[in-house]
Order: C-alpha cells, then structure tokens, then sequence
C-alpha cells in the first residue's frame, strides 16, 4: 500500500511531497524550520482525527496563527482526499472521501511529541502499596539502554482498578535497614522520556506506524545510539514503521543512509532527500566539526590526485542530482612532504 502526503503552505511549508516508507525504523532530519513536526503532525492525522487541532493551534485572532490556505492532501492506493483549513476548522474534500484514511493500512498511529506529556511524572501523592515488579524485559531494555542496572527494581504501583494507570518507583533494598521507594519525580529527564516511549511501545499492534519528534530529548549520546537499536530491533519484531525526527549528530552518523530522510528547505519548498549520505545531512546541520568524509582515496601525488578528482567531477555530472552522492576526499601519499602534510591535517 502506497500512502503519499502533499502539503502546501502550512507555517513554513510552501510545498512537500513525501512518500511514508516500508517497515523499518527511519531518521528524519533538516534544519530548524524544514517541517519535521509539521510532517510527523500530518502524518499522525492518519489514525487521529484531533491531530491538526493539537499540532496546528489557531487563535480567535483571523490575522494570529491562522492557516489560512493550508492544504494536506493524502493519496492511498489512487484515491485522495485533501484538508483545507477553512474557518477555523480542516475540511475534507472530496467529503465523500472523508473515510479515506481509516483504509491507510496501519491498525495504529502512535505519536510521541516532544511536549510535557512525555516528560512530567505524575503529580499524584500515593503510598507505597501493593508494589509490583515490571516485566523483565522492560527492567533489561532500560538497563541495556542506559548502561546501568538502576532498573533492576523497577516497579508500578496501579492508580486504579482498571490498572490502566500507573506510577513507576525504582525500589532500593539494604541489609537491616527499610525499603526506600523513588517515584518517578526522582528519575532523570532522559530517564522519563525513554521509559514512557518504552511504554509506548510495549503494547502497540503489529504493523503500526509510529513517529517520534525528537527521540534524543535530555538522552546521552550512548544511550541515543543503543535506544536507536532497540528501535531497530523493535521495528522488526512488531512489523513497525518508525520514524524519528532528530538533530542528534550521534543519531546521523549511526544510522545507515538508507534510513535516512532529509528534509531540504529551499525558500519553503521542501524536498525529501532519501538514501541521504550522513556527511550531507551532517553538512546542512552541524557548524562543520562535526564533519567527516564518506570515502577517502588514496593515492601517489598531486598530479594522481588531480586526475583523479577530475574523473570523480565526470562521473558527477552523469549522475542523476536527485541520487545521494558520498562526499570523497583524495589524499596524496606518496612523497615525504606529503605525509607530513597528512599528519599535519
């Protein structure tokens, strides 16, 4: 099932046709202002009806945050439908195709904004009763994650009968001396954030499309790489398609190119640049450190290194400038002054 997004001007967007990908877990990355929450809004619009009104806040002001001439056209299998954003409200067009989306092939869309919902501990005052353990596999996946073994006791008190709520206390026991409960007021931001998108996940249906809007929120760079992989292995354990928006230097150079989405501004219009080699997206984002070549080729001495850049200009040229292309580096080695040149750089 192909699922297609066309959408034009909406806050910084003037256009972006993007195409959501197979299972799999997928970076999507661009510049502050490119449309990666506006798009993970949209696409959230899938299974959730209240998405514009919570992603897209209007104001009673007509000239105050209006998206006034704001389209979203989604395309499933040749049908279409479009929501414009008329007097205060989206409307779909056709409105005989106001259905369309509930045939969008994922029994779920689940969306993790980066918002106080994902990170605040519950503000309830409860006693430490009926305490039970968390599954195992959450206590190992947060410890794996965090390189820790904090979570080891790990456990949730329920909220209410249902046992749909739930507050979480780590439990720490000492020889001759009471058991000590820390809530969730006690963890760490990054902590929260993790263990929350964990829970998230812990339930969702097979085959759900699931978008993440700043996975690296308050997360160290070992624990971004290693959450990373868990998403990974999720992804393919639940049939999932994960996508992730992310500035996060770690998050690009760790994922493969393959899984990468670009999100390239060009004065509002967005293009989604797929296969995207790290060192480009690096290139568009980071202040240039940060920075390392795809390929290094080596080779005798400067005359070798011209020829060989000329040849690299020629096959440039008969590329496709759509098709992602590796940054490359030649470094000539052949004489004395020149390594000592290489080990200078």
């Amino acid at each position: 099932m192909v699922t297609k997004l066309t959408i034009e001007n909406l806050k910084n967007i003037q256009y972006l046709e993007f195409e959501i990908p197979p299972q799999g877990a997928y970076l999507l990355t661009g510049s502050n202002g490119s449309g990666k929450t506006s798009l993970l809004t949209c696409l959230s619009r899938l299974r959730n009806s209240g998405a514009f009104q919570r992603g897209f806040r209007s104001s009673e002001h007509p000239s105050l945050d209006s998206h006034r001439g704001a389209s979203v056209k989604y395309e499933i299998d040749g049908a279409a439908v479009t929501y414009t954003y008329v007097e205060e409200r989206w409307a779909p067009l056709p409105r005989r195709n106001s259905g369309l989306l509930a045939n969008c092939g994922y029994p779920e869309v689940k969306y993790i904004a980066a918002d106080g919902d994902r990170v605040e501990p519950k503000k309830d005052e409860f006693a430490p009763r009926s305490v039970r353990l968390t599954g195992q596999p959450l206590r190992d996946d947060l410890n794996n994650i965090f390189s820790t073994n904090r979570f080891d006791e790990l456990c949730y008190i329920n909220l209410n009968r249902g046992g749909q709520s739930k507050a979480y206390l780590i439990r720490q026991t000492r020889p001759g001396k009471p058991t000590l409960y820390f809530s969730e007021k006690n963890f760490s931001l990054g902590e929260l954030c993790v263990l929350k998108l964990l829970l998230s996940l812990e339930n969702i249906i097979n085959g759900s499309l699931v978008l993440i809007d700043e996975l690296e929120l308050a997360v160290h760079p070992r624990a971004q790489a290693k959450l990373f992989h868990h998403l990974v292995k999720i992804s393919k354990e639940k049939n999932l398609t994960v996508i992730f928006s992310t500035h996060s230097v770690t998050l690009i150079k760790t994922t493969d190119r393959r899984n990468i989405l670009f999100l390239q501004n060009t004065n509002g219009k967005i293009f989604c640049r797929k296969d995207c080699y790290p060192t480009f997206a690096l290139g568009q984002i980071t202040s240039g450190e940060e920075m390392a070549p795809d390929c290094v080729i080596y080779v005798e001495d400067d005359s070798a290194k011209k020829c060989t850049e000329a040849m690299i200009q020629l096959y440039r040229r008969q590329m496709n400038p759509l098709v992602a292309q590796p940054t490359v580096v030649v470094v000539p080695l052949g004489g004395f002054s020149q390594i000592l040149e290489f080990m200078d750089k």
